[in-house]
């Protein structure tokens, strides 16, 4: 397929981010292989190559979270499912990594929808992972539990990446929209992790943090850029998605031209772990389930090989309107604009 036939969604997750493949926020880390792994990321669902593995893997390590964040999915999955709370085998975890690293993927990040920090190996998931000479290692954090002796392990684990999600940098706002978090706590978690990188003279992790654009928040922008700024390595502005059946009905009924050609980059480039080893191909797919795999029969390879293909064949196909989670998707409709514009 030539790039020009498709309107190709590159997504907005953690390790594509908003930047064009080596951005200023990635510099220190950026080896030649590193450089390569972020030229596939663009790259290959652009050109429609698939490659022996996915070229980043995400796991939640528990399914659990410490918070109830108003704007989360998770907050009102737990509400529906009344899910008992789990954490990953380790070695479920070792055989998910090991798998990987043979087809040679190059990227892993801990927490989806769940606190990563919850589980009580994340340090030497970490490590495992390192070992193994992944060139992207991220955690995804709310930081309330982010002390300073688990900060420290973490670096020497060797944590390339450390993404913060903090909406507000003003007390009382910050603690209504981040429900069971302590303000003061956790902001100095943050600083603390970063004095302490300092201290230890490691360039890593990269520290960023974010927040969630809401009416609650709109005019804080500034004073969060200057929370921050003195710490993070890049801060991040994201767009409110809600998680009801009303958005879902919204997205069936939205039709549009750019997207008549229309593929998804997350099915060239993903894989998603939960923590009971089940599999899903996207970010959307953690929330709706309609396309899951047992890694534990499966494996990896065929997973990303064979499973996967019936979703990227509808796309190249433009059948993907008979996918339920992909007319459903959030992140779809958020980007319509862009698409429009020309601008993915």
């Amino acid at each position: 397929m030539s790039d020009s036939n498709y309107n190709v969604y590159v997504n907005r997750g953690f390790t594509a981010d908003e930047y064009d493949n080596i951005s200023k926020y990635e510099e220190n880390i950026a080896s030649p292989s590193y450089k390569e792994y972020r030229k596939k990321w663009l790259e290959y669902p652009k050109k429609q190559i698939l490659g022996k593995g996915p070229i980043h893997i995400d796991i939640d390590p528990t399914n659990f979270c410490n918070l109830r964040c108003k704007m989360c999915p998770i907050t009102v999955i737990k509400k529906e499912k009344k899910e008992k709370t789990h954490i990953m085998d380790f070695d479920l975890y070792k055989k998910i990594i090991d798998e990987a690293a043979d087809l040679g993927v190059p990227s892993v990040k801990f927490g989806i929808l769940t606190e990563s920090l919850v589980h009580p190996k994340i340090v030497e998931m970490v490590e495992y992972a390192n070992a193994k000479n992944f060139e992207d290692i991220g955690i995804v954090t709310n930081a309330t539990l982010l002390t300073e002796e688990l900060a420290r392990r973490l670096i020497k684990a060797g944590l390339k990446k450390i993404n913060i999600s903090f909406d507000s940098p003003v007390k009382e706002t910050y603690e209504a929209i981040r429900i069971g978090a302590d303000f003061d706590k956790t902001v100095n978690n943050i600083k603390r992790l970063i004095e302490i990188r300092n201290e230890m003279g490691s360039q890593t992790p990269l520290l960023r943090v974010t927040m969630v654009k809401m009416k609650e928040n709109e005019e804080e922008r500034q004073l969060f850029k200057d929370l921050f700024e003195p710490y993070a390595d890049r801060i991040a502005f994201l767009d409110y998605e809600e998680y009801d059946e009303a958005l879902a009905a919204k997205n069936n009924t939205i039709e549009s031209k750019a997207f008549e050609n229309f593929a998804c980059a997350e099915l060239w480039q993903r894989l998603v772990f939960d923590c009971h080893g089940m599999v899903t191909p996207c970010c959307s797919g953690t929330i709706y389930r309609d396309f899951t795999w047992d890694f534990k029969e499966l494996g990896m390879a065929a997973i990303w090989s064979e499973k996967v293909q019936c979703l990227r064949q509808a796309f190249l196909n433009n059948n993907w309107k008979t996918i339920p989670m992909c007319k459903k998707c959030i992140n779809r409709v958020a980007d319509v604009s862009a698409v429009k514009e020309g601008k993915v």
